[in-house]
């Protein structure tokens, strides 16, 4: 168990390494067609404002931000899903014998408010 945890730390390690390590320092706009024309260096110029380079921190940063937004909306449609179950339990309110005792509690605590408002009074 303690080699299998040393064996993913070593992983996770080399894997944040490598991130720091080889981030993209180029642009390839159109590798097949137009090699650095002019064309493809007006098109950058032009929108240099909205180009930044390149890493694997932000990607798998965005993609874990998803996961989580992701997990929450399925967590969200489960509870969903509960109200009408849990609204169903409600049934049993129903019986005759559950009426009379509902109907005794009611009486019983529609009383002792009205003595709390006499005494508050």
């Amino acid at each position: 168990m303690k080699n299998k945890k040393l064996k993913i730390l070593t992983r996770i390690l080399l894997i944040l390494l490598i991130c720091f390590t080889f981030n993209i320092t180029s642009v390839n706009a159109s590798p097949w067609s137009d090699i650095g024309g002019e064309e493809t260096v007006t098109f950058l110029q032009k929108y240099q404002d909205y180009l930044s380079f390149g890493s694997l921190i932000p990607v798998v940063g965005h993609w874990f931000g998803w996961f989580i937004i992701k997990g929450f909306f399925a967590i969200s449609c489960f509870f969903e899903g509960l109200i009408p179950e849990s609204l169903s339990l409600l049934s049993f309110l129903d019986d005759a014998g559950m009426q009379g005792i509902l109907k005794a509690v009611i009486n019983d605590l529609v009383v002792v408010l009205m003595i709390l408002v006499l005494v508050y009074l």
